[in-house]
């Protein structure tokens, strides 16, 4: 079967996010209680994701060698693929409703990993004006914020789903940190 446009997926994914309560608002994690990270991979992976596109913003100017720049966003790749990878594993324990919603959510980084490649490439090109250079480099740094925003949507549409199949880790709050916030 032909996938569907990016477009459309997008509309559905936005679509499926409006029709939704957000967590707290589900009451679907139990009074107390929170989402146990101690060795959640996916969640590390999104925030290496996320850490790899922070370092790029905040070392990002216009003197910044294409060297480097190309090096900060090679990373941000590689976290990227991790995530696809250990993402993998946990989708299959999900239900079948709830595999179809991450995988939209997976198919927006997908084209988000796509975008960054296809910008580098033409960075990399020996041809290109500065003024081409400068606003591809702008262009991948767009798409990297879009990316990141991307990777939180796609933890949040992971940690629900998990509620929703009744394969979330929980952990209780500690009562004493409870009080100090």
């Amino acid at each position: 079967l032909p996938l569907p446009a990016l477009s459309t997926v997008r509309a559905q994914h936005i679509n499926s996010l409006s029709k939704k309560q957000p967590l707290d608002e589900e009451k679907n994690i139990p009074s107390g209680y929170e989402f146990d990270r101690r060795g959640d991979r996916v969640h590390e992976a999104v925030f290496r994701v996320i850490g790899a596109i922070t370092n790029l913003s905040k070392e990002f100017h216009t003197t910044m060698t294409n060297g480097h720049f190309s090096e900060c966003v090679k990373i941000i790749m590689d976290h990227l693929r991790n995530l696809f990878n250990e993402s993998m594993q946990y989708i299959s324990i999900l239900t079948a409703s709830d595999q179809q919603e991450v995988k939209l959510v997976e198919t927006l980084l997908e084209s988000d990993l796509r975008n960054l490649s296809e910008a580098m490439k033409k960075i990399l090109e020996e041809n290109i004006s500065k003024e081409d250079y400068e606003a591809l480099r702008r262009e991948v740094l767009k798409i990297s914020h879009r990316l990141a925003f991307n990777c939180k949507q796609f933890s949040e549409t992971v940690d629900s789903a998990r509620i929703r199949s009744g394969v979330a880790k929980l952990q209780l709050i500690d009562a004493f940190l409870a009080h100090e916030v």
